[in-house]
């Protein structure tokens, strides 16, 4: 009987060291939580951080292509004829069409749709009386989907999807006068007939631009 309480005190003693094991594993496992918690806040503000600075250079490179636009449309007597680009069966790769066709015509803005088929409006185009023609397509430019850029067609890689039958770069060289390239950044290309939400929206605001409403 004499071993009993050595027996208790033993059994504290162990029971003692399990607590603080536990205590010890609780504390590691709390640390590592919180440590997890910081991680994911710290990643949630560096993707905002990255966000805001992927928002504000699609902005400024659609308020430039905005300003180069109103300036072309802007320019006295500027005969602008405006050529719409695009696969109305391929989603966002229609915008082109969708923006030209709701172009209104007038002494200085002349459009035409051409969709895929740019090579066989060549003679047709030509023989319209213009002093710039803007190409209207949709464009893998590396912007935000939406996002639209005004370049002269010379210096544009052949950004456009191959769903049209010839480049656009190439063809251009058929044409008698300037060539600009309005460049609208897809979402999709999927087979479908309805626009994203962004690049309809885009497509939009080209169109009060060109038809000079408030935008």
């Amino acid at each position: 009987m004499a071993d009993a309480p050595a027996d208790r005190v033993a059994d504290t003693t162990v029971d003692r060291a399990a607590d603080m094991k536990v205590d010890r594993a609780t504390d590691g496992l709390t640390d590592r939580a919180a440590d997890m918690k910081v991680d994911r806040a710290t990643d949630g503000l560096t993707d905002r951080a990255t966000d805001m600075k992927v928002d504000r250079a699609t902005d400024a490179t659609v308020d430039r292509a905005t300003d180069v636009l109103t300036e072309l449309l802007s320019g006295g007597n500027r005969k602008i004829l405006f050529i719409g680009i695009g696969n109305v069966l391929r989603q966002d790769d229609s915008i082109g069409v969708y923006v030209s066709q709701r172009i209104n015509e007038s002494e200085t803005v002349k459009v035409i749709t051409v969709e895929v088929s740019l090579e066989n409006y060549i003679g047709k185009i030509n023989s319209v009386d213009y002093d710039t023609l803007v190409l209207i397509d949709c464009a893998d430019t590396g912007g935000q989907p939406g996002s639209f850029r005004l370049l002269p067609v010379d210096t544009v890689r052949d950004m456009t999807f191959n769903t049209h039958n010839i480049s656009l770069k190439r063809i251009s060289e058929f044409f008698r006068k300037e060539v600009m390239m309005l460049a609208i950044q897809p979402e999709k290309v999927d087979f479908g007939e309805n626009l994203s939400y962004l690049v309809k929206e885009a497509g939009d605001r080209l169109v009060d631009i060109i038809n000079k409403k408030e935008v």
